[in-house]
């Protein structure tokens, strides 16, 4: 995965969680995941920083007890 910079992609970023584009889209517009927009305009490129993918996850993991 080319980096330029920390600054990823949504494809690059898709990639690193796991998840679909479509996906990640979703998690932006409804879910919280931090980003930043090139543009004001509908439809702009997004970027992430891998930190903030990762504070993502570590939100909304959960911990299983199975005693």
């Amino acid at each position: 995965m080319e980096q330029k910079g920390n600054w990823l992609t949504a494809k690059e970023a898709a990639g690193y969680l796991g998840v679909h584009v479509k996906t990640l889209y979703e998690l932006c517009e409804v879910g919280g995941l931090r980003h930043t927009r090139l543009t004001d305009r509908p439809g702009a490129k997004l970027r992430f920083q891998p930190m903030w993918l990762d504070e993502f996850l570590t939100e909304r993991s959960q911990v299983n007890n199975f005693s």
